[in-house]
């Protein structure tokens, strides 16, 4: 019997974290992290003794800002030996402080640096602390930092049985210098996660991947297609031929969006919205609402927060770890993969309640419960135990 890998995108606000992991090897990696409070208690919740990698898909502060307290939090975790391997597409600077690193084209990712913090002579950003603490960790720890890179020498440095189910599509060795000019989204790491045989289920990770990036990943790899796929940048700076032409190949049954409540970024666009909803059968799971779904959305929080706490005595193993100012929708999304794709959380008919209760604009297609069929897999929709 196949085991079966695990992905939680994290509820973490506008930024992504996820954790992919393997409960029959009690094995986790961990992709971008921005809440190391979150990882830690899900990895505790899921008894993983094995920290195999954190991959960071690019430096961007709402990718990599908690990271080092990850590394040095899953230290004290009981059952664990910390983390084996980070691994980066682009080295964390030898140096200190570093350049800048370039913002996206709609300064998400500079919006995304804290503000600054001290007085006088000593203010200094506090994103700049955030890599620093990275710095520091990775100076430590040199034998552990290792380059994610699509390059014929340049095997995936992460070992284990979950690591032999990830395949490393981006950024390209060849043409890491063009691509790089264009912003660090564009170099961002890009994995599929699946059965190494091609079947089963599967996911695409996306990091923030801009339309340039993804037109030259599509030009070189064939095999994208994928039950599952993390929508890239937040839902933003996609317009709607792209979006189409993202889906299409990808042909996913379901879309997780992580994005946060309070950003002004317009993340999700319109446009990504308008080319979804053109897939009847393709479930969007976004972990929180936004005002496209329902104007003053914040002022929906306390009452969706009560809706989950009432799920979670329903359901114990159901994972919330909510923050202020914050008004989850799907919350944190869990897929398992096996021959098919299995949502085990949100649950269906519980999601579905608190989108038509809470949100009057809501952009999902609203699916059946029993399950929903795409060109890419059957996807079953509900709790499963794991």
């Amino acid at each position: 019997m196949k085991p079966v890998i695990k992905l939680a995108f994290l509820d973490v606000g506008q930024g992504d974290t996820t954790i992919i992991s393997c409960p029959d090897t009690q094995e986790a990696i961990v992709v971008d992290c921005v809440d190391s409070e979150a990882v830690i208690a899900y990895l505790e919740r899921e008894r993983i003794k094995h920290l195999r990698g954190v991959i960071i898909t690019h430096l961007h502060a709402d990718h990599y800002k908690q990271t080092a307290d990850l590394l040095y939090g899953c230290e004290k975790v009981v059952g664990t030996q910390g983390c084996e391997i980070l691994a980066t597409s682009e080295a964390v600077p030898k140096t200190y402080p570093p350049k800048r690193y370039p913002p996206d084209g709609d300064e998400h990712s500079t919006a995304a640096d804290l503000p600054l913090v001290g007085k006088g002579k000593r203010k200094t950003p506090s994103s700049l602390t955030s890599l620093s603490k990275l710095y520091n960790w990775c100076q430590k720890n040199q034998t552990k930092c290792q380059p994610f890179l699509d390059a014929p020498n340049v095997a995936n440095p992460i070992q284990g049985t979950l690591a032999q189910s990830l395949r490393i599509f981006h950024p390209p060795f060849s043409n890491y210098a063009t691509l790089r000019a264009s912003g660090l989204n564009n170099v961002s790491v890009v994995i599929r996660i699946g059965d190494a045989s091609g079947t089963g289920a599967s996911a695409l990770l996306t990091g923030d991947l801009e339309p340039e990036g993804w037109a030259y990943l599509k030009e070189k790899y064939s095999g994208l297609e994928s039950n599952i796929l993390k929508f890239p940048h937040h839902g933003g700076t996609w317009r709607e031929a792209e979006t189409d032409d993202l889906l299409t190949t990808v042909r996913p049954s379901a879309v997780i969006i992580s994005v946060g409540s309070n950003n002004t970024f317009d993340h999700p666009r319109a446009e990504v919205f308008t080319s979804l909803k053109k897939r009847r059968n393709l479930r969007l799971l976004c972990t929180q609402a936004t005002d496209k779904c329902q104007l003053l959305v914040h002022k929906e929080r306390n009452s969706v927060i009560t809706a989950f706490e009432g799920q979670i005595a329903k359901d114990r193993s159901f994972f919330l770890f909510p923050r202020e100012n914050q008004c989850p929708c799907s919350g944190t999304v869990i897929i398992e993969l096996r021959d098919t794709p299995q949502i085990v959380q949100p649950e269906s008919v519980f999601h579905e309640s608190l989108i038509t209760a809470h949100y009057r604009n809501h952009q999902c297609s609203l699916l059946s419960v029993a399950s929903s069929t795409a060109t890419s897999g059957e996807m079953t929709t509900g709790h499963t135990e794991g």
